[in-house]
């Protein structure tokens, strides 16, 4: 019987949370219509349509966007009779039920409709999506982004191939009831041979056009489709897709009807034997065996089987479908061995990572002993503040080296928990006290809170209880500016019935839930949903306030589950952040709850906080003069006011000194914001403006000032691109005139007499000292004695013409200048890991300009590249890029330690200095070490 096109099921279902994705499925669906399929041709032939005449049908798609909302349409298709042939479910799909859980609950609705898991990403394996939907024909897997043809493809065949199992499945019910029928009217007519002789002819014919409409219907299957006898010994019928899967002819296998069983492997024919011997007994069977096809390539089969019984019980045929599934089951030894891969890359890392991180975390531990060994010593105060500087910085990198070790114990499994007896009010105190400086600073007050009822003897791991509270405690702190933070102990109400809450009975467990409530800058949803990730960090961008290696929270998440509890957070952006959770302990025996108390901290330990801005000034005027008396030169004293707008402290102090140099004074501050700020309070002339900083950028203050204030100043934009259309992005935001980074004095000067309002006082007035004799250039550059072809790391020229040649302003400038590399680098070492190009690009153009302010010139070029790679997007070079900088660097290092390591240098010297930071020889003295950890105020 002959089925119409539009009878046909082509209706799909797509589950996916993502809008987008079902408006792309259907458009790609749309434009399948007009495509005709070979299943489309294959099905004419097989109905005995002409395959000119008929016409492809377009798709009819419904979506849900949860599994839930998924479920309910199956059903509600299956109870109007109008089924799905297939659907394309995601695999993630907050909040609601995920992908694998949907098809689950799919299939026990209607287990004929074909599964398409579309997914970028999959917390499942192939052998957990196995383990809970079992080894199925029906489910097929779509990696995005989608290619056009592939869906269209899968939608075609699935949809061609549901119709096709629903009609063959009716074709083959219906031949049984026709055999069972006809074989019935056979055996009467054995009985009733003379009487009955016209309807045995009747039932003959219908047999054989029931066996004419079987074999239309497996002579157009991709499948192999055989009846043979119950010995296997005759072959009654095999369909041509033999002669594909097997590369046989049929006609060979009439001939032989044992040659498909001979070319399976030998060591996969052992089971199918099994199972033929069993299949003659009335059994069916369902296997995969591997064959080696005529042209010698070896295919995977699936091969189902079932056996007729006539009417007596006895088997009178065997038939089976036999499907190439060679395809499936390389896909699947791919994604085994890519499994094992990344399982073993893993473990590589955490034993890596644990390894490491220990093994510097020994000599660290010698830093800070050795160190608080001389901080005991008499030391005048510079020594003193050059040994708390290394002791804190030392303490600082000891916390993220503990972060790291912690977390790759977590990965690598070796964790361990300790079972001691302790009391939980020291443990609360001992996490409070460790944050009393910090909240004084800050003027916040800072308290606990102790539940009544609940057992403060326990016994548990007291040190990383400790560690979460103090991790927790030190993130409500820092991200606190006013107003206060609390930490709360509740009991959690799962203790068993006729057991107190206080009182402990030796092997009672109290669960206990511990929030800590801040009232400061508050999460978004997005932070909120992946602050728990293991270098994630609340704000990702390149204007964040604060810094963080983004491990504290993961490795807090897992102590808390292995304490047996959870952690979680509520928080509103602006209205302050609660983070919670809770853990699991024993009782410990003879202990009691103490009595309610609320403890701001011993001995005054409750923090207020003076929130009077007027108090604190704004603004930092300075005029930097660091030239001694013969060194000064007769300059102009002008009253023009300026304001400097630049986060890198290094510029800031480079565009001071050359403005002192032209005889002007300038206030600073550090972003958009602070300079709105300042003109609100202050008149100036000229605004030198950056373009890339925190909080509000160069080009969005030059807009808002353009905005918001009737006679705004000049504004002159400073920025180390210099690339075509950075000067008409500068002037479209509303700025006056565009200067790129190295700042030339003489290109400053000349901007700042085009811009200068007129004025008559004191312009003509002169700072007038003794003339300079004219010095030969000093002997103590070491590019001096480098060979011509020897490119050396630093520009002193520029640093001198910068610094007035001062030698102390020189050396300040690149101790500041070395600080920041030292906290550049391994930032964009992080980008680059975590694939953030926009972070990167905004760091290197950073340091970029701080650069070529001191003169570095030589990791200029690779700082430019990977600024360049950040706004293209592209990483893949990145970390190449990263270690020539990272070098470069530390030649840079080297060279400024030896230089003002040696206060006085012969041409000789200088000479042999040029030539080892040329081939990358020098090392820094134990003297010179101090110079990577100066901090200059």
């Amino acid at each position: 019987m002959n089925s119409s096109n539009d009878q046909r099921n082509r209706r799909i279902l797509v589950i996916d949370d993502n809008r987008g994705i079902h408006n792309s499925f259907r458009e790609i669906l749309r434009g399948a219509a007009s495509d005709k399929s070979t299943l489309d041709e294959a099905e004419a032939r097989l109905f005995g349509e002409s395959p000119s005449g008929r016409q492809t049908l377009g798709f009819t798609m419904e979506s849900a966007y949860q599994g839930e909302e998924g479920i309910e349409l199956v059903r509600a298709a299956l109870d109007k009779g109008e089924p799905y042939a297939m659907a394309f479910v995601d695999m993630r799909m907050p909040p609601g039920m995920d992908g694998l859980e949907t098809i689950v609950k799919v299939w026990e609705l209607d287990s004929a409709l074909q599964v398409v898991i579309c997914t970028a990403h999959s917390d499942y394996g192939w052998h957990d999506l196995q383990a809970r939907l079992g080894s199925s024909d029906r489910l097929l897997i779509l990696k995005k982004p989608f290619d056009i043809i592939e869906v269209r493809q899968m939608a075609e065949a699935l949809c061609s191939k549901w119709e096709l199992l629903r009609r063959s499945r009716h074709h083959l019910e219906e031949l049984e009831a026709r055999v069972t029928e006809r074989t019935q009217n056979l055996s009467q007519a054995n009985q009733e041979l003379r009487d009955q002789i016209a309807e045995r002819k009747l039932a003959e014919a219908a047999l054989r056009e029931s066996e004419l409409r079987f074999r239309q219907l497996a002579e157009n299957s991709s499948e192999v489709f055989w009846v043979f006898s119950p010995t296997g010994e005759e072959l009654f019928y095999v369909s041509p897709a033999y002669e594909q899967i097997w590369g046989w002819t049929c006609q060979s296998i009439y001939e032989d009807p044992k040659q498909w069983f001979n070319n399976i492997l030998e060591e996969d024919r052992p089971p199918v034997a099994k199972a033929l011997s069993e299949l003659s007994q009335g059994t069916k069977y369902d296997l995969e065996y591997r064959i080696r096809h005529h042209n010698g390539s070896i295919r995977w089969i699936r091969d189902r089987r079932f056996a007729i019984r006539g009417e007596d019980k006895q088997v009178l045929r065997t038939c089976g479908v036999a499907e190439d599934i060679t395809q499936r089951k390389n896909l699947e030894v791919e994604m085994a061995k890519a499994r094992d891969a990344a399982l073993e890359g893993a473990r590589m890392k955490s034993e890596f990572l644990a390894n490491m991180s220990h093994e510097i975390r020994t000599p660290m531990n010698g830093v800070i002993g050795m160190t608080g060994l001389l901080l005991e010593t008499e030391l005048d105060p510079k020594q003193r503040d050059y040994a708390e500087t290394i002791c804190s910085s030392a303490k600082s990198l000891l916390s993220i080296l503990n972060d790291i070790l912690d977390f790759s114990k977590i990965e690598a499994g070796k964790l361990e928990f300790e079972n001691l007896e302790f009391d939980l009010d020291e443990v609360v105190e001992g996490a409070l006290s460790v944050l009393v400086p910090q909240a004084r600073g800050k003027g916040l007050e800072l308290r606990s809170e102790i539940d009544s009822k609940v057992c403060t003897f326990l016994c548990g791991d007291p040190g990383r209880l400790r560690q979460v509270l103090t991790n927790l405690l030190n993130n409500a702190v820092k991200f606190t500016e006013q107003g206060e933070v609390v930490l709360r102990v509740l009991p959690q109400e799962d203790t068993p019935s006729g057991v107190s809450l206080t009182e402990a009975v030796p092997g009672s467990k109290a669960t206990l839930r511990f929030e800590i409530k801040d009232t400061g800058i508050g999460l978004s949803a997005d932070a909120r949903g992946r602050i728990f990730e293991a270098f994630s960090q609340a704000d990702q961008s390149t204007t964040r306030r604060y810094g963080g290696t983004g491990l504290g929270l993961t490795i807090s998440r897992q102590l808390v589950r292995m304490m047996h509890g959870e952690i979680g957070v509520k928080s509103e952006p602006g209205k302050g952040s609660t983070f919670w959770f809770t853990g699991r302990f024993e009782k410990r025996a003879g202990g009691k709850a103490a009595p309610a108390k609320q403890k701001p901290l011993l001995s005054g330990r409750v923090l207020l906080a003076d929130d009077n801005a007027t108090d604190r000034p704004p603004l930092k005027r300075t005029k930097a003069n660091n030239q001694t008396p013969s060194e000064a030169r007769p300059r102009a004293v002008h009253d023009t006011r300026i304001l400097i707008v630049e986060d890198n402290e290094v510029n800031k102090k480079v565009m001071l000194l050359v403005l002192n140099d032209l005889g002007y004074t300038a206030d600073t501050v550090s972003n958009g914001k602070e300079a709105i700020a300042a003109l609100r309070g202050h008149s100036y002339d000229i605004i030198l403006m950056d373009c890339q900083m925190p909080e509000m950028d160069g080009y969005e203050a030059a807009r808002t000032i353009r905005r918001e204030f009737d006679r705004p100043p000049r504004i002159i934009a400073m920025t180390a691109h210099a690339l075509r259309g950075d000067r008409e992005k500068c002037l479209a935001a509303g700025m006056d005139d565009y200067l790129s980074k190295p700042i030339i004095g003489e290109e400053l000067e000349a901007a700042l007499k085009k811009w200068a309002p007129t004025r008559n006082t004191n312009t003509a007035c002169f700072l007038q000292s003794s003339p300079s004799p004219v010095q030969p250039a000093p002997a103590s550059d070491p590019n001096a004695g480098a060979p011509l072809d020897a490119p050396t790391p630093v520009d002193l020229q520029r640093l001198r013409d910068v610094c007035g040649h001062a030698p102390d302003t020189m050396r300040k400038i690149a101790d500041l200048y070395l600080e920041q590399g030292a906290e550049v680098l391994p930032a964009m070492e992080t980008a680059i890991r975590k694939n953030d190009a926009k972070d990167l690009g905004a760091i290197a153009h950073r340091f970029r300009g701080a650069s070529l302010s001191c003169g570095s010139n030589s990791i200029v070029p690779f700082l430019n590249e990977l600024e360049q790679m950040g706004n293209s997007g592209n990483l893949e070079a990145a970390s190449a890029v990263y270690e020539k900088a990272s070098s470069e660097f530390e030649r840079i290092r080297s060279f400024f330690e030896s230089y003002f390591q040696n206060s006085e240098h012969t041409p000789e010297k200088e000479e042999m200095l040029a030539r080892a930071c040329y081939r990358g020889t020098v090392r820094p003295s134990h003297a010179a070490v101090g110079l990577r950890e100066k901090v200059v105020t």
